[in-house]
């Protein structure tokens, strides 16, 4: 967990574990009511719902099919509703609409576009509505992918991809997920995504880089995919797009 959450080292709150061994007793010993799941954790879900019969399990997974944006905006308003935040969740939903038309209204559709991620120095493509993170902007914002692969892999280290690749596709803009950057920034062998990019001699070349039209998601994005994350991208990736029109 990001040390952005505020309730990280609050011992009062049960640690039931990573969702590759998850410890479901623990959930079993606070007799909870409700059960909010999501995610990795879905795949748990059954085994759950035997050991507490009794409680409710609401899962918030962007439902496969259904567009991404509404699914964050179904996930905001549905625990809205359940804390009893319906107006904060409206505030939410509301602040990230606005963000998507700002980018809208500011993306010129000649413009192409490619989204990577980074991790342990190493480039993925994220290819067009699948990829992790990036994918479903394209659909949101109408963007104009600079390349697209047949098979594309929805994993959450994406595609291989060559910087020969890269440039020969020739982006005018780069989205970018920084993979290490929330869990692995400390280690010595991390390498900030900005370095692998705008340090590369092979995609000097490339309009994005060249122009400096290289847009990061927020450094927790990989731990916190939630609507707010997403807000503040979509604001970034509109400054950028807005000042690049001046």
């Amino acid at each position: 967990m990001p040390d952005t959450v505020s309730y990280l080292d609050d011992e009062s709150i049960v640690d039931i574990g990573l969702h590759s061994e998850p410890d479901l007793e623990a959930i079993v010993a606070v007799e909870p009511d409700l059960i909010i799941s999501g995610q990795r954790f879905t795949q748990h879900n059954e085994a759950i719902a035997e050991l507490v019969p009794d409680a409710t399990i609401i899962d918030l997974e962007p439902r496969e099919g259904e567009p991404f944006d509404e699914e964050l905006k179904r996930q905001t308003t549905v625990l809205g509703e359940i804390f009893g935040k319906q107006d904060e969740a409206q505030a939410l939903v509301d602040d990230f609409d606005a963000a998507v038309e700002r980018a809208k209204a500011a993306y010129d559709d000649a413009d192409t576009v490619m989204a990577v991620n980074t991790s342990g120095g190493e480039i993925g493509y994220l290819a067009p509505t699948v990829g992790r993170s990036l994918g479903p902007i394209y659909d949101i914002l109408g963007l104009t992918p600079a390349l697209e692969v047949d098979d594309a892999s929805d994993d959450h280290q994406g595609d291989d991809i060559s910087v020969e690749a890269i440039a020969s596709s020739n982006p005018d803009w780069l989205l970018v997920l920084d993979r290490d950057a929330v869990f692995a920034a400390e280690t010595p062998d991390y390498v900030q995504a900005s370095e692998i990019l705008e340090s590369s001699e092979a995609l000097a070349g490339v309009t994005a880089v060249a122009d400096e039209q290289i847009v990061y998601m927020p450094t927790d994005t990989y731990l916190n995919e939630g609507i707010q994350t997403y807000t503040t991208f979509l604001e970034d990736l509109a400054d950028a797009l807005e000042a690049a029109q001046k």
